[in-house]
């Protein structure tokens, strides 16, 4: 058995947040063990109002067995360096980053290195991300703090969903960590100055090697129209009508000035789109039923949205 470097790497939310893990082949980690690498990015959001979106990540852990949300949380506000390892829960520390990440700096595939560290070969089932509510942080762009109810804990451990588990074999592996912003950050009413915003955390993770990713631009009434700028971009499986949605979206996004977006870290697949305007008065939602993705590649995902009647 070798062992073998997992790298973390992290951007900006869909919005939403992806971390990237890789693992390298190293002559000086000893037979038997990897690297893992990490990394963070970003998902859809109130971006024409929010100037930033911090989020102090501490550390990121890993187990080889499957992690519940309750056992993401325990022992997260223990102190950790890279590399340890708890023998009670089985968490091993792949970094310590110890920084504000602003997630709105990481749209579109931008991504950010957390770091990695030595682990042996094999499937791992179980990620955390190890935050502090009190060093994080949304700002408005009149310079205002917007109210968030966090968890109460002085540090909360995060579980990472998985669609599958992370191999770490010879050679390099990375992981990308996607943190959803629209997801984790939820309107508690109507206006984010005034109501504030509920954190309810929305974190995924996909080896980089395996994944794909959907791009395109949406635009106004056809596909000639002119672009939708802080569209959301919504992904489920399956999605039949744009209207009544039952379960949350698997990951979002959101459209820049030039009506462009990009939903990274997905594994290979059918996936349905929903767009949302910025400007509901105006457009209505847009509906692709079938994108597939592939190892890779960016998907063709153009999106058209009708004019309100």
């Amino acid at each position: 058995m070798q062992n073998r470097w997992l790298k973390l790497i992290g951007t900006p939310l869909v919005l939403g947040t992806a971390a990237l893990v890789t693992a390298c082949s190293d002559a000086g980690t000893g037979a038997g063990r990897g690297s893992l690498n990490l990394a963070i990015t970003d998902a859809p959001f109130p971006y024409d109002e929010v100037a930033r979106a911090d989020v102090y990540v501490v550390r990121i852990d890993a187990k080889q067995e499957e992690a519940s949300e309750a056992d993401a949380a325990d022992g997260a506000a223990e102190a950790h360096q890279d590399g340890d390892e708890d023998r009670r829960t089985g968490w091993v520390t792949l970094a310590t980053p110890n920084q504000a990440i602003n997630l709105l700096e990481l749209q579109h595939g931008k991504m950010a290195n957390l770091g990695g560290q030595s682990l042996p070969t094999g499937e791992y089932k179980g990620f955390r991300l190890v935050i502090d509510p009190s060093k994080s942080s949304v700002t408005l762009k009149d310079g205002t703090k917007a109210d968030i109810k966090w968890p109460s804990a002085a540090q909360t451990g995060i579980k990472v969903k998985l669609e599958e588990p992370i191999a770490v074999t010879a050679g390099e592996t990375l992981m990308v960590i996607d943190f959803d912003l629209a997801g984790s950050f939820v309107m508690r009413g109507n206006s984010i100055k005034q109501n504030g915003l509920l954190f309810k955390p929305v974190v995924r993770g996909v080896a980089s090697d395996v994944a794909g990713a959907i791009g395109g631009t949406v635009r106004g009434d056809s596909a000639t129209g002119a672009v939708m700028a802080n569209a959301q971009v919504q992904l489920w499986t399956t999605l039949a009508d744009t209207a009544v949605v039952t379960n949350a979206p698997l990951a979002t996004a959101a459209t820049d000035a030039a009506g462009a977006y990009r939903v990274a870290a997905l594994l290979p697949g059918t996936y349905a789109l929903r767009v949302v305007p910025a400007d509901t008065t105006k457009h209505t939602n847009g509906l692709v039923p079938s994108v597939t993705v592939a190892t890779g590649a960016t998907a063709a995902g153009d999106v058209v949205l009708p004019t309100k009647k």
